[in-house]
Parts: C-alpha cells; structure tokens; sequence
C-alpha cells in the first residue's frame, strides 16, 4: 500500500510538472531550459537508470544485515493420537509450544568483505546514476539543436528554391526576347527539381528530429527558441590540452564508474577466498512444550484414564565456530574466477582510461577548431555572396551562364548550411568536452540557453510535407518553351543527317 502511494504521489509530481512547464511555456517558444526540465521528468532513459541506481544501492543494507542479530521464533500446536495394537492401547492428547533463537555472528571474513564488496558496489551504482545525468544533460542539447538544425537546412533549402525560382523566371524573360538559348531554361529547371526534392528530404528530417526531441521530453511541443545570430565564440579554458586530461583522469564519471567496479572485483577475490576461513557466531534458544491432560483407554473392557497436564522448556546458549574443510574444489574455482573477473575489470578500465585520453585531446581540439572554423565559415558566406552578385551581373551582361550563377547560388547556400552545422556542433563539442572533464552541469545549460532568442521562433506544430504545385511558373515555362525546342532538335537532325549524306 505504502509503494502504490509512493507511486502515485510521484506520478502526480510528475505531472504538475510537466503541466507548470507546458503552462509556463504556451505563451511563448520553449527554450532549452525548458525542454531539459520536461526530460528530466519524462525521459525513460533516465528513469531507468534511476530506478537502476535506487536497487543497487539496497545491496549496503543487505550485506550489513549479517552483522546484526537474527533472531526467529515458531510455534506449533497439534492433537495427537496414539494406538498400540500389542495392549491393545488408544490415547489422545494435546500439545503445544514455541521455539525462540537467536544468533550473532561474531567473525566471518567472508561476509566482512561482503560489506565491502558492497560499499564498492554502491559507489559505482551513484556515478553511474551521475553518468546518466550528465547524459541527459548532453542528449537534451543534442535533440534541441538537431531540429535547429534540420528547420534551418528546411528554410536555406526553400530560400534557395526561391532564388532559383527568380532565375528560371528570367531566363525564361531572356529566352522570350531572344537574348538566351532554351539550355539556360532547362539548366535552371534541373536545379529547380533537385531543389524541390530536397525540400522534402528536408522537411522529412525535421520531423524525424522533431520525433527524436519529443521521444526525450514525452509531450509534444509546440515551438522553439532559435539560436541568436553572430554566437559568440570562446575557446576552452584552461587553454592547455594536458590540464583537461588531468582533470578527467580525476573527475570522468565514466572512469569512475569502471574504478569501482575493478574496486568490486577486487573484494570479490577476498570474499571469495575467506569461504576457506572459520566463522564464529554467539547463539541461543530457548524452547517451551505443554502437554495438555488427554485420555487413555486400554483393555477390552475399554477403561479410561485421566492424565495429567505436563510443561517443559529449554534454554541453550553456546559459541559455534564453523570450520570449512572440504567443498568438492568449489571454492578454490570460484577464486580463480574472482581474479580473471578482476583481470578483466582492470583491463576494461585501462582501455577506458585511454580512450577518455584520446577523446579529451580530440574534442579539445575539435573546440578550438570549430571557433576558427565558424569565423571563416561567416567570412566563407560573404565571399559566396559577393561571387553570387557578380555572376548574375555578369549573366546579365552576358559574358556568364546561367550555370554560372546556379552554382554560385548553390556554393552560398552550401556554405550556409556549413555555417549552421558547425555552429551547432560547436556548442555540442562545448557540453561533451566537460562531459569528459566530468564538470557538466545544469549551469552549462544555462549558459547555452542565453544564446536562444525570442524572435523568429521556430513552430513546430504545423510540419507537414510540402505540397508540390505542377502548374507553377517553372512548369509554364517549360511548357511554353517546348515548340521551339523541338523545332531546335528538328532542325539539328536536318543538319546531322545532311552532314552524313554529304560524308
């Protein structure tokens, strides 16, 4: 009764939650705060390696329950009967009685490390709770930002059909007037096609992100703070690759969780090896029987006698010590496997160890390169800009091609989308880098969540794909544009079979 209580005041809590945030939070856009409360109450994952964490932690308790008294008691009450064929004799009767004992272990090696095992035990189960926690942390930001994201490639894929759109537009103004050939047409409806088409790869993966997002808070959410514009860059402090290793060398829970599991395999060495030690242990009883007068009927005439009501008790208290000798080789075999399970602890931890080496070093470095990599990315985006300008300039003074200015604008976009990507990859390298550190915390995100703005929200509650109009302006130009190509193709076959006959 007291564990369903428990259950639905939790599950209630859980739900004002929830219900304050989606409250707090309906009249304007989620922030990244926001989202990361709702996971902490909805997300499974998490959940599990709490409700994980609250049963290993039972394993103290248990181990230190041998140390304490263990007392039992029983009682019994029975009616006997009782016929003798020699005499012939019946009798029946009644007794009762209890039984109370006692024990308190006084030396045992092997659950004395027991204790220990467990205490090891507990340890790893609190840092791996802590690891899960720090990941919640990390794979909140990571959904945050992959529908950033994926709605930021959505808008750069739909402005670039937009532009795209203007240019088949006056090629086709150009065609008509006689200043451009029908390839210019059918160059910039190519690139139209391909646009649509990867307008609805891109929608699609904004759902699938959305998904993954509300697969982490468990409600559906309506709209979304984007990140602010110009984000500003700060390179990893202590600006020393060493310094983060000896800092995660001390503080990665990751590491710390594999030292206290080589830490539990070690007792369970010791554990294992004192089932050779004695064991001894203060005991008692005490017992009391009652006989309750019964009757006795003997003889062929059946004469019937009373007896009379009996009581007895015993009290014993002792020392006994319990002396291992012989166990068929279980114990000598359940050691050797106690040290290849050390063996193997030890060795996961030092593989562990190295690879938190090599991850600090990359990401440290991923950082530091992604700061440079946004400045030139931003530098990247003005100079593909300035080239865009200057081929449409050019194409309409005719010295470019349309494809020219195709490529131009689809190098611009390409190095938008590089720009959105790396900013976001770069705040993710920021959390992961102090995920190694072991530091990563709830102000990390607060910090992150100061480079979300109000403005240009993005909704999410209306994503659906696009629905494709074949009577736009690109469909009309073709379609106006087909008599003459089929006269130039015509005509191009005239020459090519007059050629061959000439030949």
């Amino acid at each position: 009764m007291n564990v369903f209580f428990s259950h639905f005041i939790a599950k209630s809590l859980t739900n004002i939650v929830c219900l304050a945030v989606l409250l707090a939070s309906s009249a304007q856009a989620m922030d990244l705060l926001d989202v990361y409360q709702l996971a902490i109450v909805n997300d499974q994952t998490f959940a599990a390696a709490t409700a994980e964490r609250q049963a290993a932690v039972e394993a103290l308790p248990q181990a230190m329950a041998v140390w304490f008294p263990q007392l039992s008691a029983s009682a019994i009450s029975q009616m006997n009967w009782v016929y003798q064929n020699t005499a012939p004799t019946y009798q029946k009767y009644n007794n009762h009685g209890y039984t109370v004992t006692a024990s308190q272990n006084l030396l045992n090696m092997n659950a004395w490390f027991a204790v220990s095992e467990a205490k090891a035990a507990v340890n790893e189960a609190n840092a791996m709770y802590a690891t899960a926690a720090q990941d919640l942390i990390v794979r909140t930001a990571a959904a945050y930002f992959a529908v950033l994201q994926a709605a930021d490639n959505l808008v750069l894929v739909q402005a670039q059909k937009a532009l795209v759109k203007k240019e088949l537009s006056q090629a086709q103004a150009r065609f008509d007037v006689g200043v451009d050939a029908i390839s210019s047409i059918y160059n910039a409806q190519a690139s139209y096609d391909s646009l649509v088409a990867q307008e609805i790869t891109a929608n699609n993966a904004l759902i699938s992100a959305y998904q993954g997002l509300q697969t982490i808070t468990g409600v559906p959410i309506n709209s979304l703070q984007r990140l602010m514009d110009n984000l500003p860059l700060v390179a990893p402090m202590p600006a020393s690759i060493p310094a983060w290793q000896n800092f995660s060398e001390a503080h990665n829970l990751s590491l710390k969780v594999d030292q206290y599991a080589t830490v539990v395999a070690k007792q369970a060495i010791h554990g294992s090896t004192a089932n050779h030690l004695p064991s001894i242990a203060a005991t008692g009883s005490y017992n009391y029987n009652r006989q309750n007068a019964g009757q006795a009927y003997a003889g062929a005439t059946s004469t019937s006698t009373t007896q009379m009501d009996t009581t007895g008790s015993t009290s014993a208290a002792g020392i006994e010590v319990t002396i291992p000798l012989f166990a068929g080789g279980a114990v000598m075999s359940q050691t050797r496997q106690a040290q290849a399970n050390y063996a193997l602890s030890y060795a996961n931890l030092e593989l562990l160890h190295r690879q938190v080496m090599a991850s600090v070093y990359q990401t440290y470095s991923t950082v530091l390169s992604g700061v440079s990599q946004i400045q030139a990315d931003r530098q990247m985006i003005t100079s593909k800009n300035n080239a865009l300008m200057s081929n449409q300039a050019a194409y309409q003074a005719g010295t470019m091609t349309i494809i020219d200015v195709l490529n131009a604008i689809s190098d611009l976009y390409s190095a938008e989308k590089t720009y959105s990507a790396d900013q976001y990859a770069y705040l993710q390298n920021t959390l992961k880098l102090k995920q190694l550190a072991g530091n990563l915390s709830n102000a990390d995100l607060v910090a992150i969540n100061h480079f979300l703005v109000t403005v240009n929200t993005l909704a999410l509650d209306k994503i659906v794909l696009p629905k494709l109009d074949h009577q736009d302006v690109a469909q009309q130009a073709m379609a106006k544009a087909a008599p003459e190509m089929h006269q130039l193709l015509a005509e191009a076959t005239k020459i090519g079979a007059i050629s061959a006959t000439t030949t």
